[in-house]
C-alpha cells in the first residue's frame, strides 16, 4: 500500500442532511482513509452543540453505532452556554480504507442552526484484491 496524496474535503450541512462525498473512480485499486474529523456549528450561541457521522453507505440512522461496520468516524462540538469552554471529540477506526464514496451525516441540538464539517484523508494505492476486501468491510452485513 503506497500512499499518493492528501485530501480536504469540508462543507456544511442542514440539521439531519446526508451528503454523498464522491471519491469513487471506477476503480478499486485506489482508497481513502480519514485521519482527521471534524465538525463546529456555522454560528455559535447557545445552542450549539452539533455531531456529524462519516459512514460508507447511504443509511437512515442518525447516531453513532460503533457495531455498524458502515460507521468509520465521529466528531462533536459542544459549547457551554454564554460561550464558556467548548469540548471537542473526533474519533476515526484506524483500520478505515474507503474506496467508493463517503456519505457525511449531521445533527444538531438545534435543528435551524447548519453544521461545519471538515474530513482529513489520505490516498492509496492499493492492489484490486484489497480494495475488493474493503468493500466487503464496508457494506452493512444485515
Amino acid at each position: 500500500m503506497k500512499k499518493i496524496g492528501e485530501y480536504v474535503v469540508r462543507g456544511t450541512l442542514a440539521h439531519s442532511e446526508t451528503r454523498r462525498i464522491q471519491l469513487f473512480d471506477g476503480k478499486f485499486d485506489t482508497g481513502f482513509r480519514i485521519k482527521e474529523i471534524y465538525t463546529i456549528p456555522a454560528t455559535y450561541d447557545a445552542t450549539a452543540d452539533c455531531s456529524i457521522i462519516a459512514h460508507t453507505e447511504e443509511t437512515t440512522i442518525g447516531h453513532p453505532v460503533f457495531s455498524d461496520n458502515t460507521q468509520v468516524g465521529w466528531a462533536s462540538y459542544s459549547q457551554e452556554q454564554n460561550f464558556g469552554v467548548a469540548a471537542t471529540t473526533g474519533l476515526i477506526d484506524p483500520d478505515n480504507m474507503i474506496v467508493e464514496d463517503i456519505y457525511i451525516t449531521a445533527k444538531s441540538n438545534n435543528a435551524a442552526k447548519e453544521i461545519n464539517y471538515m474530513l482529513v484523508m489520505e490516498k492509496f494505492d492499493i492492489t484490486e484484491w484489497q480494495g475488493a476486501l474493503q468493500l466487503v468491510r464496508n457494506s452493512s452485513q444485515g
